[in-house]
């Protein structure tokens, strides 16, 4: 499951107890955890076996938003840039496990109302 990418939020380490995020590190985690799935994926499965497809659900709430005064003066994007970033990032996760997968079957929820569902395939 993908969800809260939150692509252009920063949070500075001197004000969050030493914890940081930015555009960077939303990348490289983003990054990690598809190499990390297909490596665990790939360790369960029976040797020999192939695996039919994968299913990545994206829950929603990608993108950090300007809810709040300090969000709208410490995000590194606008918006609309943000949700433009995200897209290319879920394109390229999916993509990503559809090398490796084959088949992709991507459930999709807003952020918004989570029990609204609306059902892709890649």
């Amino acid at each position: 499951m993908l969800q809260d990418f939150h692509p252009g939020e920063v949070i500075d380490p001197k004000t969050s107890y030493g914890y940081a995020y930015n555009v960077a590190i939303a990348e490289d985690r983003l990054r990690r955890t598809i190499e990390r799935t297909a490596t665990l994926v790939r360790g369960q499965m029976a040797s020999g076996s192939k695996c039919p497809g994968i299913v990545c659900s994206l829950g929603g709430d990608m993108v950090s938003g300007e809810t709040h005064q300090e969000l709208i003066d410490t995000n590194e994007m606008g918006v609309g840039e943000q949700m433009i970033h995200a897209v290319d990032l879920c394109i390229g996760a999916i993509t990503a496990l559809a090398e490796e997968f084959g088949k992709v079957f991507v459930p999709c929820a807003t952020g918004v109302r989570t029990e609204t569902w609306t059902v892709f395939t890649a």
